[in-house]
């Protein structure tokens, strides 16, 4: 067997194993008390909800889902972003809220700078100088040849860009999770075993 193949029949386990997992995590989630809920949309959004809190919450892996959505949401495919978290978070078994977060760290009011940090270090990795900014080097092409440079540029710097962000925000996703799973173990610690029922 070769490594590729051996690679996509563990990609595919994978996959398999999240979705019997979210499965049956799904089917004992507790049955949310509701006072109204119109062909079960509530309780199925209260039910999945209670999942996607509670699945791959490690700090590893916390961590992992933040540097890969962030990575996701600083590239160009606006539109494919949604689709390529999910696949992610199915083929590494990721938190599927974590990454998806993640990816909106370029939300529209924002996502015109990170675009230009990632312009500007594609210009530099490709021309070893930062790009020019000006009149003049808007005039000396025309439209066409400057969104297909920035884009090239931009394919080229969103990597890096990603590697750089997504590593700062998924270590403060990964300190965050390791204190609160250091205070979990202490109040169960505290609190001393379970009592024995009486038979």
């Amino acid at each position: 067997m070769t490594r590729r193949r051996f690679f996509l029949l563990r990609l595919a386990d994978n996959v398999r194993a999240e979705a019997t997992e979210f499965k049956t995590a799904f089917a004992e989630a507790p049955e949310p008390d509701l006072k109204w809920d119109v062909l079960g949309v509530r309780s199925l959004m209260h039910k999945t909800w209670w999942r996607l809190m509670r699945e791959h919450v490690e700090p590893n892996r916390l961590f992992w889902a933040v540097f890969l959505g962030v990575l996701i949401g600083l590239s160009p495919f606006y539109g494919g972003h949604v689709i390529a978290a999910l696949v992610c978070a199915m083929v590494f078994r990721l938190n599927k809220l974590a990454i998806w977060l993640a990816t909106n760290v370029s939300f529209p009011i924002i996502s015109p700078f990170f675009a230009f940090i990632s312009c500007q270090l594609g210009h530099l990795i490709l021309e070893g100088s930062f790009l020019p900014i000006g009149l003049t080097a808007l005039r000396a092409k025309t439209f066409q040849e400057a969104v297909r440079e920035l884009f090239v540029y931009w394919m080229v710097g969103f990597p890096l860009h990603g590697l750089i962000l997504g590593s700062i925000l998924g270590g403060v996703t990964w300190r965050v999770a390791r204190r609160r799973q250091r205070e979990v173990a202490e109040e169960a610690a505290a609190a001393g075993p379970p009592p024995v029922p009486v038979q």
